[in-house]
């Protein structure tokens, strides 16, 4: 269920509120939200992207759990939901080599981490992170 642009921008930093806005007006993705006892508790997003270097397409998730929630399998439940409504032969994520709760989750899903990765700032901590390929098989 999505709800409008207000309601989620009260559930975000003030740092993704600008990015957020620009997701919601655009018309690139749809943004899911997930509740846990009437209370939102998360979103993901699916992208459709071109695999480089093949001819294959994908679709790639994206999702974030809020922080009073975390540990409750929501985020096991979103890629679950995520992989059923994905609508390619294959689903990709890139992952935080410090976001090990996103492994498991992950690794929960079926998914199986690639050896390709790449450098990324992370404005939140004011860090470079690696990212690792994730990719799970659907069709």
């Amino acid at each position: 269920m999505l709800f409008g642009v207000a309601s989620l921008l009260f559930l975000i930093t003030i740092a993704m509120k600008e990015w957020f806005q620009q997701q919601l007006e655009g018309k690139k993705r749809t943004i899911y939200l997930s509740q846990w006892n009437g209370r939102v508790s998360g979103f993901f997003y699916l992208d459709n992207i071109a695999l480089r270097g093949t001819d294959t397409t994908a679709q790639e998730i994206s999702y974030g759990v809020l922080s009073e929630f975390t540990g409750k399998g929501i985020g096991t439940a979103i890629v679950q939901k995520a992989i059923q409504i994905c609508n390619t032969s294959q689903i990709v994520a890139w992952v935080s080599e410090k976001n090990r709760a996103s492994e498991r989750c992950f690794e929960k899903n079926g998914f199986e981490k690639q050896q390709k990765r790449e450098l990324r700032y992370m404005t939140s901590s004011q860090e470079f992170h690696y990212f690792y390929f994730w990719t799970k098989k659907i069709r």
